[in-house]
């Protein structure tokens, strides 16, 4: 970010939260908080922000990539209490509560279950076509931004 002088500015919490209120799915709004936080430098006070935040984006990223078990939610967890406890500012804290609140949520064991009731994380949408209903128009093809669907229109 850069202010009208093109000076670099500091992002608040503030503009964190505002980068996340559009995501539905907790752990994908985790994960993008989780991302915010670390795109800027840290005061290097302590060390649960700058070693557990990058621990909490791995765990995250596995959860929403749909190959987490138990032990990343735990891990996440466990980094959010040190974070809470040991984080000597106030974002550090911010976003440890923010974990902690999305902890609280079912996203984690529908996540950790396979399912992503918002569906917004790739890895748990499945698109399949019914034979019975295609009419090979390839529209479906078109309108597939992942590219999944192949084969050739009927002409």
């Amino acid at each position: 970010m850069s202010d009208t002088n093109g000076e670099i500015k500091k992002k608040d919490m503030k503009d964190v939260f505002e980068a996340v209120e559009n995501i539905k799915c907790n752990i994908r709004k985790s994960l993008k908080f989780i991302q915010e936080f670390l795109s800027e430098p840290m005061c290097g006070r302590c060390l649960p922000c700058s070693l557990g935040s990058y621990e909490a984006e791995v765990r995250l990223n596995r959860i929403a990539a749909g190959i987490a078990g138990q032990g990343d939610a735990d891990a996440v967890r466990r980094i959010a209490e040190q974070m809470l406890e040991g984080s000597m500012c106030k974002k550090g804290k911010d976003t440890a509560r923010f974990l902690l609140d999305a902890l609280k949520t079912d996203s984690f064991s529908e996540h950790l279950a396979g399912k992503c009731h918002e569906r917004e994380c790739p890895s748990f949408i499945t698109y399949r076509i019914i034979p019975e209903k295609c009419v090979i128009c390839g529209l479906c093809q078109d309108a597939c931004r992942y590219n999944a669907i192949t084969g050739e229109k009927k002409v």
